[in-house]
């Protein structure tokens, strides 16, 4: 009896290993499972606003202190709880409203920041009408505390804690007392 030749690899060749069809639709429903689960994790904006947010507030209030201070005047920063939004304006000194806005540092006015969507501004403790202002020497007060004439004016402020939750987590930073240091 002849044999006949064999089809596929010869002995002595080398193998071929190649995946089923089953393997290849397992493999196709787990990419797909993960990318309609995870992968929206990895692509959410609210985290990178959240913390843009938190940062922005912070320099604003820095830049607060830092603008009272080079006008020798004293600034307002509004921070609303409700809204998110904060502000900041040059006073009236009679009336402490404000009377003018406090310029961007790229000139744009007003200057105002408003918080992204699903982020949310706290205070602890709040300041009378959710306001603090800087005077020409840079030490916060509180918005009913009278504008400050001389060196030994007294301020209620206290230090206050500003919580920015957003994206999943929360961030805090400080506003002190004396200095009006604004730190993490």
């Amino acid at each position: 009896m002849e044999r006949l030749p064999r089809r596929g690899p010869r002995a002595g060749d080398r193998a071929i290993s190649a995946f089923t069809i089953v393997e290849l639709v397992i493999i196709i429903l787990v990419i797909g499972i993960l990318s309609v689960v995870a992968l929206p994790r990895f692509f959410t904006t609210s985290d990178f606003e959240a913390r843009g947010y938190y940062d922005t507030v912070m320099n604003t209030l820095r830049y607060a202190q830092r603008t009272a201070i080079a006008r020798r005047d004293v600034v307002y920063v509004k921070l609303d709880t409700s809204t998110g939004q904060v502000s900041l304006c040059f006073a009236n000194h009679a009336t402490v409203a404000c009377s003018s806005d406090v310029p961007k540092p790229t000139g744009e006015i007003p200057y105002t920041l408003d918080a992204p969507r699903d982020v949310t501004l706290a205070l602890s403790p709040v300041p009378s009408n959710n306001t603090l202002f800087f005077d020409a020497l840079g030490r916060p007060f509180a918005s009913n505390d009278s504008v400050p004439s001389d060196t030994g004016s007294v301020s209620s402020f206290s230090t206050m804690t500003v919580t920015i939750t957003g994206g999943g987590q929360t961030r805090a930073f400080t506003v002190e007392r004396e200095s009006g240091y604004v730190r993490e």
